[in-house]
């Protein structure tokens, strides 16, 4: 086995004095795609194992969160918990204040670190190849929208981090487009570990993913949220204003296209037009209390100097919620405290339409008239054990059948998630940590 080991080490040596000598290779493979891209992640995989970090015994696990992006924390939280409270992992958060191109989801990120009191360093601030952390922990996967290349995943790998990624959504839909961003982004597939929540997904990352090997199923943090969920009051000033009445969370993603089968780019996600109606439908009652929750990139459009219908309707919707006593627009980063004390809920394609069936409550699920997303199977029967619809009249039957105290899809909806999602024990951020301390320890044998 040493002779094996010594052998291999050589070829990979030699390989990459290689490579690193020729300086016109390096330059055509650090600037093409295609079969460019998989000589970078296959350069960055041999500099990786030659660079790897070794665990000694007895030290600390050092580990560094790379933060970038609030309403991420979720997937994050009990797990960088468990770390912080386990005396084998050193933990340094770093808060990496960047982006490429992607802005909206970042912009309140260093307010929400004030005022949630993680403690935190400004990632200029510390000097992370001085401290070579055996873990680095990437918050999203997108390195071409959300970092600059310097921070990208394959120079960490390169360095001889492992990178550890939580998928801050959920891998629900199973067009061709969803699949390369599930998949073959690059954070996936210089990733050391990945986690997810069941067998079936990991059949998914087998499928499609070059990394599958690096994908663990032992849950994922963000539902530890449902079981620990004591801390998710609504504030006292909202909770006067809901009066006591029952509270609808209405949760809606930025309107999302996808080319159908024909080729033709269609809308996934219903007509803005049916919401304006809901709207209008809900100025004249007053028995019940709407949270609208709009993704950030919902609101974006907005601000947007282009103009267009679809811009103007998201206007004319937003100016009608905004008219109502009985509508609280929910811009939080925090989610949670919305959804958990949700007594109905509906959703269009977003991860909180998976979280929604872990509130235990009646959900509509709601799709665009022009083509109904495809889902992975991991998450199909979850989504079909939900009421469905796509027009202001499906919410309004639902709406109707929820006051009258009607929960027709209980049974149904409580098997699904039961069996799609066999974690929900408060665990998944410990079990993640657990897996990385046993794997890392185990290299040395």
């Amino acid at each position: 086995m040493k002779i094996k080991k010594i052998l291999k080490r050589k070829i990979q040596n030699t390989i990459i004095e290689a490579v690193s000598n020729n300086k016109s290779l390096m330059s055509n493979v650090r600037s093409a795609n295609g079969k460019s891209r998989d000589s970078i992640l296959q350069l960055a995989e041999l500099l990786f194992q030659q660079k790897k970090i070794p665990y000694i015994d007895g030290e600390k696990i050092r580990i560094v969160f790379l933060f970038q992006v609030a309403s991420f924390w979720p997937s994050w939280e009990s797990f960088y918990y468990a770390c912080t409270g386990d005396q084998m992992f050193d933990v340094k958060f770093l808060f990496l204040d960047e982006t490429n191109t992607e802005k909206a989801q970042m912009k309140t990120a260093k307010t929400f670190l004030d005022n949630s009191g993680i403690p935190y360093i400004p990632f200029e601030m510390f000097d992370i190849s001085a401290y070579k952390p055996h873990v680095l922990v990437m918050q999203t996967p997108y390195d071409n929208g959300h970092r600059l290349q310097v921070h990208s995943s394959t120079k960490w790998k390169e360095k001889g981090y492992r990178i550890v990624y939580i998928p801050y959504g959920i891998e629900i839909s199973d067009t061709p487009e969803s699949r390369k961003m599930h998949f073959e982004q690059e954070v996936i597939q210089n990733a050391w570990r990945i986690f997810t929540f069941n067998e079936v997904m990991i059949r998914d990352y087998r499928k499609y993913c070059a990394n599958a090997g690096a994908v663990r199923a032992v849950g994922l943090p963000k539902f530890d949220s449902f079981v620990n969920n004591d801390k998710f009051v609504l504030n006292d000033e909202l909770i006067k204003k809901i009066e006591g009445k029952k509270v609808l969370l209405w949760k809606v993603h930025f309107p999302k296209f996808f080319l159908d089968s024909n080729n033709n780019l269609q809308m996934v996600t219903p007509r803005i037009k049916e919401y304006i109606d809901f709207a209008d439908y809900l100025s004249k009652i007053d028995n019940i209390f709407i949270i609208f929750m709009p993704h950030p990139k919902f609101m974006e459009i907005i601000d947007s100097s282009e103009k267009n219908e679809l811009k103007e309707e998201i206007s004319l919707l937003l100016e009608k919620l905004e008219k109502l006593s009985s509508v609280h627009i929910d811009l939080e980063d925090d989610y949670r405290y919305s959804l958990i004390n949700a007594d109905y809920i509906i959703v269009d394609r977003s991860a909180i339409m998976v979280e929604a069936a872990a509130v235990n409550v009646p959900v509509l699920y709601m799709y665009g008239d022009a083509m109904q997303e495809p889902m992975t199977k991991a998450i199909e029967p979850i989504v079909n054990s939900y009421c469905q619809g796509s027009t202001c009249n499906d919410m309004i039957d639902f709406l109707t059948c929820c006051m009258e105290g009607k929960d027709n899809n209980y049974i149904e909806r409580q098997k699904a998630f039961q069996e799609a999602y066999p974690f929900l024990d408060g665990l998944s951020g410990r079990r993640i940590k657990e897996c990385i301390y046993q794997e890392i320890v185990d290299e040395r044998m």
